[in-house]
C-alpha cells in the first residue's frame, strides 16, 4: 500500500545531467518591424529625444545623460534636483558635450552627453532637458553604496531590435517592476540590415527604448550589428554610430576603449568585453582584462559578472563556436578568478549551461571536452530580445552535456542579487501576451563556494541572525549559517516546512542573546533537547527505475542505507545499515537513535548506495528532511537522484519517532504573509505529501515560493 503514497518532489541543489531542451515551440518567422511613423519624435520645438542614461563612473555616483536635439545644438545642459525637493529650489545644472556624425547619406542630429557627478547614493533625482514647449522631464534613482550584502536587481536583454516582438519583450520587462538596471548584451537598432545601413533606425530605436533607458541605466555591450562597416558605400570606421550615440565610463576602469570596461554597482563587479575587438595576447583588451581581474575586491563586490556578445558555450547551429577563440583565451581566467556568471547574446534563443570548463585541453591525451567545474561560471545566452532576424530554432540534435536548459523563444531575464552569497535568476519567455517564467535558478556565489567543507573567511564572518526580523530566509541560510556546511544541496530543505517558500521562522536561540549578551556558539557543549529514532524497514522500486545491469552486470544489487543528521556540529553524524546482497527489494529493519541538541536546525539525511567491491559504490537515491517538521509514524519516503529529481518508483519505508517534543499537524497555506517590508502577496494553497508540523509557540507564516539552487 505504501507504494501508492504520493511522491514528494524535492528540488535538490545540483547540476543537471544531460540537460533539458524545452518543448515550447515558437514560430520561427522573422518578427515584424515597427514602422518609423509609429516611433515619431516627441512634440515641441527642438524637443530632446532618444534620452538614455548609463553609469558615469566606477562606483555609481555619476550618471551619463544622453539626448538628441534634431534642429539646434542647444540647450547644452541638463537640470537636475533631488526628488524630495518638491519645489526644485536646489536645482543644479551640468553642461553637455555635443557631437554629430555623418553616415553615407545620413546626417545625425545634435547628440549631447552630460555627466552628472557627485550624486548621493540610493537617491531619486528628477532631471529636465530642453526649453520652452520642448521641455521634457524624467527621473532616475542612484544605486546603493557598493557593499557585499547590498541587494540589487538587473534586467538582461539582448539582440532587441525594434519589432513587435521587441516591444513585447520590453513591455514584459517593465511590467515586472523589479529591474533597477538593464545589462544590455549587444545588437541594438539593427540599422545595418537595411539598405545603406539606414541610420534613421538608430533614431527610432532610441525613441523605442526611451520608456526604460531614460529612467534606469542601461549598461551596454557592443554586438556585431554595431560594427557598421560598409566599405562598399565608403564607410570604413568601425562602430561609428554606436560610439557617437552611446558613451560609457571606460576611463574610470583604466580601459583604453569604450568597447571594454568595468563598473561596480551594489554588490556586483561587472566586466564588459568586446567580441569584435582584438583580444589575443598582447592586444589592449587582453592586457586590460589581465590587469582588471586581479583587482576585483570580492569582499566589496562578491558577485563577478562578465558581459559579452558572442557566447562561449552555445549548442545552437546558429553562430556555433563563434566564441571559441575567446573561450580558449579567457576561460582559464574566468575559472581562476571564480567568475559567477557570463551573459551573452548573439544567438537568437535562450540557453543556460552547467558550471563547466574546458581548460585542461590536451588533444594528444584526449582531453578535449568540457567537464563540470564548481569554480567555473554559468554561461547564459539571452539573445532573444525579439529582433527582425527571428528565432534561432536549430539546436544541435543531441544536447551536449554542458547545456543545462535551452529554448527557442524570445524573452528577457532578471538577476536578483539577495546578498553576498545568493542570487535568484529568472528567465521569462514571451508567450500569449504575458511574461511566462521559463527557467529559474538560485545561484550560489563562487567566491563563497564550499571547497572541502570550508568557506572563505569573508563568507564565514557572518553569524545568524543576520537581520532584526524573525525570519530565516534562503539567503540567510546560505550566507550566514555555517551549520549547513557539509553539502550545499541540503540548504533548500529547512524551507520544506513552509511549503517550499523562501522564509521560515527563526528559532528562539537565533533571535535572542544569552544572559551575558552572548550569541549562539555552535561549538559549545549543549544538553540534549530531543531524541530522534529512525527505523529503516525496507526499500523498493529500483527495478522499475533502472536497468537490471545498472548496478551489477551479473547479479542483483547490494544495497545499504546511510542515515544521519546535518545541523549543529554536536549533532552531525552519519550511520549505516548492513548491506543486503543480491536483492532489488532489500529489508533492513534497523533502527538508529540520534540525540539532538539543536533539533530546530537539524536535518535528517538519508542516502542509499549499492556496494561495489572493486570500484566506488554506486549512488541509488537520497532525501533530506527538517527534523522539526517530521510527524511520528511510518512513512514512504520517495528518493531523488543527485540533481534532485524524484525517481518514479524508488523509495524507502521508514518509521520516525521523536521524544521530548510535542508535534502538531499543520496544513501549509501560502496565505497572508506578515513578514516586515513585504509587499507582494500571492494567495494559493497546497497540502504537502508529508504531514508537516510546527511549534505552536512560533506560528509559521509563508511567502511566495522560490525555485532551486545551483552550485
Amino acid at each position: 500500500m505504501w507504494r501508492l503514497i504520493t511522491t514528494l518532489s524535492f528540488l535538490l541543489n545540483g547540476l543537471c545531467d544531460g540537460g533539458i531542451t524545452s518543448s515550447y515551440v515558437r514560430q520561427a518567422a522573422p518578427s515584424i518591424e515597427i514602422p518609423k511613423k509609429d516611433l515619431p519624435p516627441p512634440p515641441g520645438y527642438n524637443a530632446p529625444e532618444q534620452v538614455h542614461i548609463t553609469q558615469g563612473d566606477l562606483i555609481g555616483r555619476s550618471v551619463i545623460v544622453t539626448w538628441v536635439t534634431p534642429l539646434e545644438d542647444h540647450p547644452h545642459y541638463v537640470t537636475y534636483w533631488e526628488a524630495d525637493d518638491q519645489n526644485g529650489s536646489k536645482r543644479k545644472r551640468t553642461r553637455s558635450k555635443t557631437t554629430t556624425y555623418r553616415y553615407y547619406n545620413y546626417a545625425s542630429g545634435y547628440i549631447h552627453h552630460a555627466t552628472i557627478k557627485r550624486l548621493k547614493y540610493d537617491t531619486k533625482y528628477m532631471y529636465e532637458l530642453g526649453e520652452g514647449n520642448g521641455t521634457r522631464q524624467f527621473w532616475f534613482t542612484t544605486p546603493p553604496k557598493v557593499g557585499p550584502d547590498v541587494p540589487y536587481a538587473f534586467g538582461l536583454i539582448g539582440d532587441l531590435g525594434q519589432t513587435q516582438a521587441s516591444n513585447q519583450t520590453l513591455e514584459h520587462y517593465l511590467a515586472t517592476k523589479k529591474g533597477q538596471t538593464v545589462l544590455f548584451l549587444g545588437d541594438l537598432s539593427y540599422a545595418d540590415v537595411h539598405p545603406f545601413h539606414d541610420n534613421e533606425k538608430w533614431d527610432t530605436f532610441g525613441r523605442f527604448i526611451e520608456r526604460s533607458s531614460a529612467y534606469e541605466p542601461w549598461i551596454y555591450v557592443a554586438g556585431n550589428h554595431e560594427l557598421d562597416l560598409a566599405p562598399e558605400i565608403g564607410e570604413h570606421v568601425l562602430f561609428k554610430p554606436y560610439k557617437h550615440r552611446y558613451h560609457v565610463p571606460f576611463r574610470a576602469s583604466q580601459s583604453t576603449s569604450p568597447l571594454w570596461y568595468s563598473i561596480k554597482r551594489a554588490s556586483a563587479h561587472i566586466i564588459v568585453l568586446s567580441s569584435y575587438s582584438a583580444y589575443a595576447i598582447y592586444t589592449p583588451q587582453y592586457l586590460w582584462l589581465e590587469q582588471e581581474l586581479p583587482k576585483v575586491n570580492r569582499s566589496e563586490t562578491p558577485w563577478l559578472i562578465v558581459l559579452m556578445h558572442s557566447p562561449l558555450y552555445n549548442s545552437n547551429n546558429y553562430h556555433y563556436k563563434e566564441g571559441e577563440t575567446m573561450r580558449v583565451i579567457f576561460e582559464e581566467w574566468f575559472v581562476k578568478y571564480k567568475v559567477d556568471l557570463v551573459f551573452a547574446g548573439h544567438v537568437h534563443s535562450y540557453e543556460r549551461s552547467e558550471r563547466v570548463s574546458n581548460i585542461q585541453y590536451n588533444i594528444t591525451e584526449g582531453i578535449s571536452a568540457p567537464v563540470k567545474d564548481p569554480s567555473a561560471p554559468v554561461y547564459i545566452t539571452v539573445g532573444d530580445g525579439g529582433n527582425i532576424e527571428g528565432i534561432a530554432d536549430s539546436f544541435i540534435e543531441h544536447q551536449p552535456s554542458y547545456s543545462a536548459f535551452r529554448e527557442a523563444s524570445f524573452g528577457h531575464a532578471l538577476l536578483e542579487i539577495k546578498n553576498r552569497t545568493h542570487a535568484f535568476y529568472n528567465w521569462h519567455r514571451n508567450q500569449d501576451d504575458v511574461a511566462v517564467s521559463g527557467d529559474s535558478m538560485w545561484f550560489y556565489n563562487r567566491y563563497c563556494h564550499w571547497e572541502g567543507g570550508k568557506r572563505s573567511e569573508f563568507c564565514m564572518d557572518l553569524t545568524l541572525p543576520l537581520s532584526d526580523h524573525g525570519w530565516l530566509t534562503v539567503v540567510d541560510v546560505g550566507s550566514g549559517n555555517r551549520l549547513y556546511n557539509q553539502f550545499s544541496f541540503i540548504i533548500n530543505f529547512p524551507f520544506r516546512a513552509n511549503g517550499g517558500c523562501g522564509y521560515v521562522k527563526k528559532p528562539d536561540f537565533l533571535m535572542t542573546n544569552g544572559p551575558n549578551n552572548e550569541v549562539f556558539d555552535s561549538k559549545a557543549k549543549l544538553p540534549v533537547k530531543q531524541t530522534l529514532k529512525v527505523k529503516i524497514y525496507m526499500g523498493d522500486g529500483w527495478h522499475l527505475d533502472f536497468k537490471k545491469t545498472h548496478f551489477d552486470t551479473y547479479s542483483p544489487p547490494d544495497f545499504y542505507t546511510r542515515v544521519g543528521i546535518s545541523g549543529a556540529p554536536a549533532d552531525e553524524i552519519m550511520r549505516k545499515t548492513k548491506q543486503k546482497e543480491d536483492n532489488w527489494t532489500p529489508v533492513w529493519n534497523e533502527e538508529f537513535t540520534f540525540p539532538l541538541t539543536r533539533p530546530e536546525i537539524a536535518l535528517l539525511r538519508i542516502e542509499v548506495h549499492e556496494y561495489d567491491m572493486s570500484e566506488k559504490d554506486d549512488f541509488a537515491g537520497q532525501t533530506c528532511l527538517p527534523v522539526s517538521e517530521l510527524r511520528q509514524g511510518i512513512r514512504a519516503v520517495p528518493l531523488c537522484n543527485r540533481k534532485g529529481d524524484p525517481y518514479t518508483s524508488a523509495r524507502l519505508l521508514v518509521r520516525k519517532n521523536q521524544l521530548q517534543q510535542t508535534l502538531t499537524h499543520i496544513r501549509c497555506s501560502l496565505l497572508n504573509c506578515n513578514r516586515p517590508g513585504t509587499k507582494e502577496i500571492k494567495t494559493h494553497q497546497m497540502l504537502l505529501p508529508f504531514e508537516l508540523t510546527h511549534n505552536a509557540k512560533h506560528p509559521v507564516n509563508t511567502l511566495k515560493a522560490v525555485m532551486q539552487y545551483q552550485t
